[in-house]
């Protein structure tokens, strides 16, 4: 998966994503043009409208034997990620405009359910409640 910003700048890529697990959702290292890379991503990321941002699920272990998803941010201009706190089975970034993150989110079913309402999140705002994670 290949995304270019709106404004036309960056470019984020996938370029080899496999599945985790059978059946299952895929999962790759993702590479900005600006020289952040972050490993086990989704490719289901969004650019901000702005440009300024890039949302994407990072696969991570809970409890050993479960891959969840948690929602990084990346900052691009000060090429600073920004991991959430919270995980799901499933992450998928619908829509970023005007700081307004919209996720739709699996059910506590699992991974082949979606809750009906997303969830919403104001960025920057929201980094504030996020951990800082390195790039590589």
């Amino acid at each position: 998966h290949k995304a270019i910003s709106p404004d036309g700048v960056r470019t984020a890529e996938i370029s080899e994503a496999r599945e985790h697990s059978m059946g299952n959702p895929t999962v790759g290292a993702l590479r900005l043009t600006n020289g952040i890379q972050l490993q086990k991503c989704n490719p289901a990321f969004i650019w901000s409208t702005d440009s300024q941002y890039l949302a994407v699920p990072q696969w991570i272990s809970r409890f050993v034997l479960f891959m969840r998803q948690r929602l990084v941010i990346v900052e691009v201009t000060s090429k600073a990620a920004f991991a959430s706190r919270f995980t799901y089975w499933l992450l998928q970034p619908r829509k970023f405009a005007e700081g307004r993150l919209e996720v739709a989110i699996s059910s506590r079913m699992g991974i082949a359910w979606e809750r009906e309402q997303p969830l919403v999140l104001h960025v920057p705002k929201i980094l504030k409640e996020f951990v800082r994670i390195a790039t590589t």
